[in-house]
This record gives C-alpha cells, sequence and structure tokens, in this order.
C-alpha cells in the first residue's frame, strides 16, 4: 500500500470528504436529489469547517514556535520567523507539513496555503529516518529542482491545542535547509580536474612478435599507435610510447567517465588488428585515480595492470585506494606461457621446499579433483626432498571422495583437518596454496596467517582479493588447470620414474575435470602435461572412474536437468531446493551445457545456509565476470560462486540481475 493510499484511509477530514463524496454521488446517481444535496450541503458545511480550523490551528502552531525560538534565541533577539535559512515543520509520524517560512516555499514552490500538503509530495524520496536515530544532520545532501541542499534538524515537543488533541502524541520535526549548490560545483570542478595515470600493455607481446620481420613489427606499433591516438584525441590526454609493449597516459577524471561511459572502444578497435599468422592482438589497460601525488598514482596503475593480466588480459581495471574496477574481458584468454618461467618457478619451489622443516599444501574451499590432485603432486616433490608432506582439508566438504580415498589408502597420515595444521605449523613450515589466489577462498584463513612462508600456484583469473604476502606465485590464467601447472614444475622437479600412478592419475583427473575431457579451454601445453601423466603410468578408464556416480545420484542429476529453464533463448538455469552433492552439480551444469543453443547454464543448490551456484560456457559468454557480481570467479568458461544466508528463490534473482548486468556492459 503506497503512501498516498495510506493517507487517504487515515482519520481525517480527507476520508470524511471522500465517503460523503461517494455517497452523494451514488444518491444522485439513484435519483435520491434531496439526499444527495443533504450530503454535499454537508460537505460544504465540514470544507468550510475544516479550513477555518486548519487556518487557526496553523496559527498556533505559528505561535508556539515563535515561543520556542523567542525561549531559545531571545538574547539574539531573533526568531524563526526571521530566519534566513528555508525552514519547514513536519509531523514525524504523518509527515505533515505543519508549517514553513517564505524562503522554503520560494525554493520549493510550496504554495501559500499548504495545509494538508506533506513532505513525500514536496521533496521525493527524503525520509526523516536520521532524526529518529538522534542525528542533527542528514547524512547525504538532497536536490531539489536545480539547486542541491545540506538539511539540518531537531525534534520538539507538540503543543496541545485548543479542545483538540489528535496531535499530542506525535514529534514536531524543524528542518533548515543550506544551499550548498556551489559547493557541490565547486568540488565536482575540483574532482573532475584529478589525474588518471593510465599503463597500456600490449598483451602477449614476446610470443606475437617471435619471428616477425622488422617491417612486421613497425607494422603493428603503427598499428596500435594509430588506433590509441584516434581514441584519446580531442581529450586533451598526455600520450606517449615508453617501451616496445608499454603506453603511459594521462587524463583528468573528467575524461575518464566520457571513456567509461564509451566502455573503452579501444580494446575493440585494437582487436581488429591480427598478425600475419592471424593471431589477434590484444591489450590490458591499467589506470590509477583519486590520489594525491603521481607517483601513488603510478602505483595503482601498476597494480592495475598486474591484474588485468592476472584476469587475462584484453581488459580494462581501474583501481583507487580502496577497490578494483573491471571493463572488459568477455573474450577468451590466450596461451602465454613460456617454459623459461616454468623452470625459474620449480628452482625457486624447490629451494623453499629445502628450507622448510615441513610442507603444508591447501586447495580452495569445498575441494575438487583439480584441487586435490594438484596437491598430490606437489606433496610427492617434497616427499622426494625427503620433506613431511601433509595435504590440508575438510573431508567432509569435498567433491574428490574417490581420489581421497584412494590417496589415503597408500599415505594413511597425508591429510591432516585445518584446525590440526593451525596447531601443528611452525615458523619453518612452507604453505603451498593451489588451485585459488583468493583469501576468502583457502581451505582455512587462519592457517594462512599462521604461516608466514606462502607460495602460490592458481589458474584462475585473479580478484580484487588476492593473497599478497606470498614468496614465489604461479599465476597462469591461461593454462587448463592447476593440475597442468603442477605438471609443469614436476618436470623440472622430478625423473619421471620419481612419479607415482596414483598422483599422475589424480593430475589428469585434474586436467580432466577442468577441461571436460579435453574438449574446452586446451592448448598445446594441455596435451603436452597428458602426454607426461600417461608416460608417468596414469590411465584414463581409471580417471574417468573418479567421475562415476550411482543410480540415485544419476537421478538426483536429471532431476536438476528437469528443472532447467531457458532464458534469453540461450542461457539455461536449473534452481534445485533439496541438498546435492557438489560434484553433482557441475555434472549437472556441464550437462545442460550440451543442449543445442545453450551458450552457458548455470545451476543453484543450497548448501548450509547459503546457495551454491555451478556456471559453465562456450566461449561466447563470460561466466566468470558473471559469478564475479556475486562475490565468486573462476574462469571464462567455468565459474562459481556461494551465496550464504539466502535461499535459492533469491539467490536466483540475484544472478539473473547479475546476468542482465552482464549483458548491459557488453551493450
Amino acid at each position: 500500500m503506497n503512501k498516498r493510499l495510506k493517507r487517504l484511509l487515515q482519520p481525517g477530514f480527507r476520508l470524511y470528504f471522500v465517503t460523503i463524496l461517494i455517497f452523494a454521488g451514488v444518491s444522485l446517481s439513484m435519483q435520491h436529489f434531496e439526499l444527495g444535496g443533504a450530503q454535499l450541503a454537508a460537505l460544504a458545511a465540514l470544507t468550510i469547517y475544516y479550513r477555518a480550523r486548519e487556518k487557526r490551528r496553523q496559527r498556533e502552531v505559528i505561535q508556539h514556535i515563535d515561543t520556542l525560538a523567542a525561549s531559545v534565541d531571545s538574547a539574539a533577539g531573533g526568531s524563526m520567523m526571521s530566519c534566513p535559512l528555508p525552514m519547514l515543520v513536519v509531523n514525524l509520524d504523518s509527515e505533515e507539513i505543519i508549517w514553513s517560512n517564505a524562503q522554503f516555499r520560494g525554493m520549493s514552490g510550496l504554495s501559500d496555503s499548504f495545509l494538508s500538503s506533506h513532505l513525500g509530495d514536496v521533496v521525493p524520496n527524503f525520509d526523516l529516518k536520521w532524526l529518529v536515530r538522534g542525528k542533527s544532520e542528514n547524512p547525504s545532501d538532497i536536490s531539489l529542482g536545480e539547486s542541491t541542499y545540506h538539511v539540518y534538524g531537531s525534534l520538539i515537543r507538540p503543543f496541545q491545542g485548543r479542545g483538540d488533541r489528535s496531535d499530542t502524541t506525535s514529534l514536531l520535526a524543524v528542518l533548515y535547509w543550506v544551499d550548498t549548490t556551489e559547493l557541490h560545483k565547486a568540488r565536482k570542478v575540483i574532482t573532475d580536474s584529478h589525474p588518471a595515470f593510465g599503463i597500456i600493455l600490449l598483451d602477449n607481446y614476446e610470443e606475437i612478435v617471435r619471428g616477425m620481420a622488422e617491417s612486421e613489427k613497425s607494422s603493428l606499433h603503427a598499428g596500435v599507435d594509430e588506433r590509441v591516438t584516434a581514441w584519446l584525441q580531442d581529450t586533451g590526454a598526455y600520450f606517449r610510447r615508453y617501451d616496445r609493449d608499454r603506453y603511459l597516459f594521462v587524463v583528468d577524471n573528467a575524461t575518464l567517465k566520457q571513456l567509461t561511459e564509451d566502455k573503452f572502444s579501444v580494446l575493440a578497435a585494437i582487436r581488429e588488428l591480427t598478425t600475419a599468422d592471424n593471431q589477434p592482438i590484444t591489450i590490458s589497460i591499467g589506470i590509477g585515480i583519486h590520489v594525491k601525488q603521481f607517483n601513488e598514482a603510478s602505483g595503482f596503475a601498476q597494480l592495475a595492470i598486474e591484474m588485468a593480466q592476472g584476469r587475462g588480459g584484453d581488459q580494462v581495471v581501474i583501481k583507487d585506494a580502496k577497490n578494483f574496477e573491471y571493463f572488459g574481458g568477455h573474450t577468451r584468454e590466450m596461451e602465454k606461457r613460456t617454459k623459461v618461467k616454468s623452470r625459474v618457478i620449480a628452482n625457486a619451489l624447490r629451494e623453499l621446499m629445502l628450507e622448510a622443516d615441513q610442507v603444508y599444501i591447501m586447495g580452495h574451499t569445498e575441494s575438487d579433483i583439480d584441487s586435490v590432485g594438484s596437491a598430490g603432486g606437489v606433496a610427492l616433490m617434497a616427499a622426494t626432498l625427503d620433506k613431511p608432506a601433509y595435504i590440508v582439508i575438510n573431508e567432509n566438504k569435498t567433491a574428490a571422495t574417490v581420489l581421497i580415498e584412494r590417496m589415503k589408502e597408500e599415505h594413511p597420515n597425508m591429510f591432516i583437518t585445518p584446525l590440526d595444521a593451525v596447531m601443528r605449523a611452525t615458523s619453518q613450515t612452507l604453505l603451498v596454496v593451489v588451485d585459488t589466489s583468493r583469501i576468502d577462498f583457502v581451505e582455512s584463513p587462519d592457517l594462512l596467517d599462521t604461516i608466514k612462508n606462502i607460495a602460490v600456484i592458481d589458474h584462475h583469473r585473479r580478484s580484487a582479493n588476492y593473497i599478497e604476502r606470498t614468496a614465489i606465485v604461479l599465476h597462469e590464467p591461461y593454462a587448463s588447470s592447476t593440475s597442468e601447472l603442477v605438471t609443469e614444475l614436476m618436470q623440472y622437479m622430478l625423473e619421471p620414474k620419481q612419479v607415482t600412478r596414483l598422483v599422475a592419475e589424480g593430475l589428469l583427473g585434474g586436467i580432466s575435470l577442468d577441461t571436460k575431457f579435453f574438449t574446452m579451454h586446451t592448448g598445446i601445453r594441455t596435451f603436452e602435461a597428458a602426454t607426461y601423466l600417461r608416460a608417468a603410468g596414469a590411465d584414463m578408464t581409471s580417471v574417468k572412474r573418479m567421475f562415476q556416480t550411482n543410480l540415485d545420484e544419476t537421478k538426483l542429476r536429471y532431476e536438476i536437468l528437469n528443472k532447467a529453464e531457458i532464458i534469453r533463448d540461450n542461457l539455461a538455469i536449473a534452481a534445485q531446493d533439496a541438498l546435492v552433492p557438489l560434484a553433482l552439480a557441475a555434472q549437472a551444469a556441464d550437462e545442460l551445457l550440451d543442449l543445442r543453443t545453450i551458450a552457458a547454464s548455470f545451476v543453484l543448490s543450497p548448501y548450509e545456509n547459503g546457495v551454491n551456484i555451478n556456471a559453465r560456457s562456450m566461449d561466447v559468454i563470460n561466466v566468470q565476470v558473471i559469478c564475479e557480481k556475486l562475490g565468486g570467479g573462476g574462469h571464462m568458461n567455468i565459474a562459481g560462486a556461494q551465496l550464504t544466508d539466502m535461499d535459492v528463490l533469491t539467490a536466483k534473482n540475484m544472478l539473473l540481475e547479475a546476468i542482465e548486468k552482464y549483458f548491459e556492459e557488453m551493450g
């Protein structure tokens, strides 16, 4: 019921007026002219009485306000009537305007006959909750017409009118309106003139120019220069190339806003460029804003460009003192890794392990086969160096039960709980985090705080709350899986005969999971890793058994599929009200993607006090960006999110909003 209807139904003149008017209309329509005339006469008398009563009431209010004001500022000889500020007196309960001075009526357009006017009619979307909470000023400014005002207020006790006690239970709110329009304009001018420091980086530059003739390199640079210059022309930006693959530009905030509204069209313009062998050219842009010094802006821009690279490139990341903001990033990642980097990381990890007294390996919450399989590979590398290695895991919340049971048969003491790990950790303990780089996604945040020596191996796109306190990081969003990355490291740390069949099958299972058995998100290095693991004894039939389900689980999976609905012609959403195993929900999301015309799928299922979302796509739609809007993350093709303290229906509505926002940003 809206406020207008509530006010209409409140006992008072409006209700009486409308009631009598209705009865009069009915009487006249039934040709009871005498009765109808009497009712209209009664209505006229009631109106005259009401107007007289309200005028008397208004005079009494004004007299009362003058009396109150005189008692407060008699020393200054002033009163509220002569206050130069616009003023308003409102009934706190009904929000009915009791009185206003000429200044307020002039600025708001309120007529002199303001009786029975309500605050919401004069100042839309303005409430008095801050006064009820004991505040003396509204926390945000109010726009009224072309002006902006800061509102101060206080509460006073109402008077008791002559024989009229209708308002004795209410408080009156006295509001003072200070015009801040010029202040806002000045603040906007200053804010708009603040500098934004940007870095443009050519993605995958070393791989693109390898084997290129100098003339081709010159043509590449000329093409990029031309498009970036066209993008920034007429903006007054400072723009220079300061390295083979890096550019610098400086604009003010007003210009940056225009570039943002344009959705950084330079990304698409650069994407039109290709090499002689049809390799696409992409750029990443990192921008630092809202700073006091230029060196701070440069530092923010560098962090932003690193974040853009960590999320796969071909996007813009804006960094201020508190947050990262993302634009673009909707295209598939290109493979961008060198064996030199893997060898360097492998040697550094080996040195860290040799210096440690024990090695803990920890994955993400709700662990899967990629997380557990890659942890097993790291544990094997530590064991070959005669270092005790333990996998930190919550076995009650995992989708890799079959693999864990097989590993426990050979190594009964390999798995420990997060609590035991915290209790047994020392200052020399090395913690290797696998398959996540987010602080809030690790199996045990407490363990992360306890151990000072940390290494991270991850393939997911980087998020804002990534683990910063690390000794080494192998973060490659271009890799199919963390198991693929660990397999590459193993080749530099172990002899092939040292890799056990169980570890090889765990790693191959992790690759199979994240590539949907080598049909998605694969590259040359993915197949090289799989070949290495097959040579180490991994059997694909045995790996396939890790993904088997029983008849009841199969029925439940098809029950989920049966609840699927199609939106936007190519998105499938299935919301399951009953608890389902994590692996089962993920399998259902995979199967939905097998439907013809479906470009992305989402499966929602309850868990504990929240909802789990599994998302999959076929390259056209970036589900990682969608899930990130819900606090999750992942890859373009495989992502997820966990929403706490809500039911499935609420989570579904939030997902639908995130999807709509994603397509709005896509344009």
